[in-house]
């Protein structure tokens, strides 16, 4: 059953959504075909089990390297950061100096600065877009992260990758959010890691 998008300009985003009955399962023996790509993840329950208790997922993150090798320009594959747990730029630092560096071992990766933000930095982004925008407070409950980032679709290339992949554990899996520059796919990590 797909989900329906839910939130904020939900028609709007319906209208752009591919349904996952549509589009392919990804096995790590596939290839991911992508142009300037990158794989945005969520921390809690994606790849952690939360902030305040740091066990790694162990499986999902197994995963989500095999997404990553998967990718025809892995060598290029950036990684960004979307996690409500990173609210500001004191919990940003706590990431960078406690979790950056191991997931990108682990994942074969970098992070790149740009696409590593606090919600605080969406939500700049956000408001580059419409002018003063809702802050994180605002934003968590009346936006879930496709949302923002369909808000986020019109940016240009040099802010936001024109191929990202969304790896969360509180997502549809296998909705697609297509713009004329940017399409932006949604991975549930437990649909990913089974």
């Amino acid at each position: 059953m797909t989900s329906l998008p839910h939130g904020p300009f939900a028609s709007d985003r319906l209208a752009m959504t591919a349904s996952s009955a549509t589009l392919p399962v990804l096995a790590a023996a596939q290839t991911v075909v992508m142009c300037e790509s990158a794989v945005i993840l969520d921390l809690e329950g994606t790849v952690i089990e939360s902030w305040g208790h740091r066990l790694w997922l162990d499986e999902n993150i197994r995963a989500i390297g095999r997404l990553v090798v998967a990718s025809e320009q892995r060598d290029r594959l950036k990684l960004g950061l979307m996690s409500w747990a990173v609210m500001d730029e004191s919990d940003l630092d706590e990431f960078r100096s406690a979790l950056q560096e191991p997931l990108e071992s682990r994942l074969g990766a970098r992070f790149a600065p740009g696409l590593t933000r606090s919600m605080n930095g969406w939500a700049g982004l956000i408001g580059q877009l419409t002018g003063p925008g809702p802050t994180p407070a605002m934003m968590h409950p009346l936006f879930d992260k496709p949302s923002i980032l369909f808000w986020l679709r019109g940016l240009p290339a040099t802010e936001l990758p024109s191929e990202l992949i969304l790896v969360d554990d509180d997502i549809p899996h296998g909705d697609t959010i297509i713009s004329p520059d940017r399409t932006i796919q949604l991975i549930n990590v437990h649909s990913l890691a089974s």
